[in-house]
């Protein structure tokens, strides 16, 4: 794979969003955990 294909492929938003949703799904499951 191309170097430069990857730093799209990191860059691209569909994979941030999967990022954010995961760190998300993460901190809401932290919380729950701590005040059950």
């Amino acid at each position: 794979m191309h170097y430069n294909s990857f730093l799209v492929l990191g860059s691209s938003p569909i994979r941030n969003l999967q990022f954010t949703l995961f760190n998300y799904f993460l901190f809401i499951l932290l919380s729950a955990w701590k005040f059950a």
